[in-house]
């Protein structure tokens, strides 16, 4: 098979997941000669969502009962555009902050939703099959930014952990 261009998951994510994942990708990328782009795991999310008219909060699993959360906007002309730099929270943390109607989506257990719904009113939850992460999705997102020619430097690129590693 021919390969164009390679995309890949950047994070955050888990620590040994990003470091393997990336490196397999930089490595071919480098040996193959072949464009890179790294895309965001909360722009995956994201993407995966239909435009509501309300804001997003990408949700993914941080452990230790913790969330990585982002916040969204929806562009017309340009999807999902993230409004700051990730975060990780607790669910408690997470609810305090919405103060309007807000659309959340990605990983969210039972636990945190029971911990946030009471405290969050406003927080509509998106449905179970649009919470996971899809290669289709990352595909198109990197298609994308192949297309408008934004790509990577496979040398330089590196996973975003947001956090150093548990017990580091």
């Amino acid at each position: 098979a021919d390969l164009t261009v390679l995309t890949v998951a950047s994070g955050p994510g888990s620590y040994t997941g990003m470091r393997v994942g990336l490196g397999f990708a930089k490595g071919l990328a480098l040996a193959r000669s072949l464009p890179l782009i790294g895309i965001p795991t909360l722009d995956i999310v994201a993407a995966g969502q239909t435009a509501t008219g309300l804001p997003l909060v990408a949700v993914a699993e941080a452990g230790r009962t913790r969330l990585l959360t982002g916040r969204y906007r929806y562009q017309a002309e340009s999807g999902w555009q993230a409004t700051e730099r990730p975060i990780v929270q607790s669910a408690v943390e997470l609810a305090a902050a919405i103060n309007e109607p807000t659309l959340l989506a990605g990983e969210i257990s039972e636990t945190a939703r029971g911990a946030i719904e009471p405290e969050a009113p406003q927080a509509q939850f998106a449905p179970a099959p649009a919470n996971v992460r899809r290669a289709g999705v990352l595909a198109a997102l990197g298609w994308r930014r192949w297309q408008a020619g934004e790509l990577d430097d496979p040398a330089t690129l590196v996973p975003d952990y947001l956090r150093p590693p548990a017990g580091a």
